[in-house]
């Protein structure tokens, strides 16, 4: 279905998350390029200059002021993006602080206001590997794996990102090729030794607290953009009657919780309940079943090249919902599809891909709201990386041969449970 328009913008409450990260000083920051921009922000390439005088490559992101909303969703993903880092390490783009420059400090390129900054670690995203005609050879030669092996490792990197997020109590919520990236600690390594600093390349730390020298230089996707998140066990940039979505990756039932249900972020609860609130709705309603199906999306796509294009995969996604209750088989049959990578291993591939994008038992109000009945019915992403077509083809970091080898994606769009104009 289309998303449900939105009657006017609500900024999303910050709640308890507040710490905001490193403050780096205006002076340390040069602006290189733009890489891009979306509804609420300007992101760009720069570098970032040590007290020894290296330089480190970094990617800046700065609200546009004359948008209404953009200041309240960049606060939130600033405190947004301080969390995950610490929470969800290797999985999302390393945040490395703030930049609040002020109108002494400002220059034509180097703006006033307040910049996010973020260790670069590579441009290419799955989306620009979706437009190649050599997508899955290219992947495999950037990634280091073998082209059979490739798929999996790639849905496999996004899920254990994921898991970590989930952990954190956080939901993406806008997961979708433009927001996964191929991070190459070893190829910007080398191009920061050049700059003068080799710090780019931070090592990947095991359990049990040792660095791999092997896993640290492993090109790994990773997940960008957390401008969607919600925080789910504070409330941050979460409010139950509003979700922030793309209509071509989100599930059917467009919210990650009830829409009658509390506003975790607005509740004064004694120490410790609003803990216990979140665990339970998370027990009872499976949150993490919203990016469960836009995985799903993403392996079909890599999985069936038709539908790399968005008019392609909109007529999929229509079909999917409206003619086969969400049967991808179903689906498959009907169009005679065939997919080397889905086919291999008995149909592995389109299990997997089946489970993901799995209907959940949702009653809607008269008014636009949804209620939940019975569990996710979608696999957590701890579930799908032990699924067949994941654990038997996923390469480990430290197998990975190391590779040698921009536009920006369209804004989620605000979604309110209420008629009225859509806003984004």
């Amino acid at each position: 279905p289309a998303p449900r328009p939105a009657r006017a913008h609500r900024a999303p409450t910050l709640a308890v998350l507040t710490d905001r990260g490193r403050a780096l000083d205006p002076g340390t920051v040069t602006i290189k390029k733009s890489l891009g921009e979306g509804s609420y922000g300007q992101v760009f390439e720069g570098t970032l200059t040590a007290a020894d005088g290296g330089a480190s490559r970094v990617v800046l992101k700065r609200f546009k002021p004359r948008v209404a909303g953009a200041v309240a969703f960049f606060e939130a993903e600033h405190v947004l993006n301080v969390y995950a880092t610490a929470k969800a390490g290797a999985g999302v783009a390393p945040f490395l602080g703030y930049v609040d420059v002020g109108d002494a400090d400002a220059t034509p390129r180097l703006a006033a206001g307040v910049w996010l900054c973020w260790r670069y670690e590579g441009w290419k995203t799955l989306a620009y590997y979706l437009r190649r005609r050599d997508c899955e050879a290219a992947l495999a030669a950037d990634v280091g794996v073998g082209e059979g092996d490739v798929v999996a490792t790639v849905v496999g990197d996004v899920l254990t990102a994921l898991r970590s997020l989930h952990a954190a109590g956080l939901i993406h919520r806008d997961v979708k090729p433009q927001n996964v990236v191929l991070a190459e600690p070893a190829v910007v390594a080398a191009e920061d030794a050049r700059l003068g600093r080799g710090c780019s390349a931070a090592p990947r730390v095991s359990r049990s607290g040792s660095a791999s020298a092997a896993s640290a230089a492993a090109p790994r996707m990773k997940l960008i953009d957390l401008g969607a998140a919600a925080d789910l066990r504070r409330g941050t940039n979460y409010t139950p009657d509003e979700s922030v979505l793309d209509p071509a990756y989100c599930p059917p039932e467009q919210f990650v919780l009830p829409t009658a249900g509390p506003a975790l972020a607005s509740a004064r609860p004694l120490p410790g309940a609003r803990a216990l609130l979140s665990a339970s709705l998370w027990r009872k309603h499976a949150p993490d079943a919203f990016d469960a199906y836009s995985v799903g999306v993403l392996l079909v796509q890599l999985g069936v090249p038709r539908l790399r294009k968005a008019s392609t995969l909109a007529t999929f996604s229509t079909a999917l919902v409206s003619r086969h209750g969400n049967d991808l088989i179903a689906w498959r049959d009907a169009e005679r599809v065939t997919s080397p990578v889905l086919d291999a291993d008995g149909g592995a591939g389109w299990d997997l891909a089946a489970a993901l994008l799995r209907a959940r038992n949702v009653v809607r109000d008269g008014d636009g709201g949804v209620a939940f009945t019975g569990a996710g019915g979608r696999p957590s992403a701890a579930e799908a990386l032990r699924h067949p077509f994941v654990a038997s083809r996923w390469v480990p970091l430290a197998k990975r041969a190391v590779g040698a080898g921009e536009a920006a994606a369209p804004a989620p769009v605000a979604v309110r449970k209420a008629a009225g104009s859509t806003a984004q």
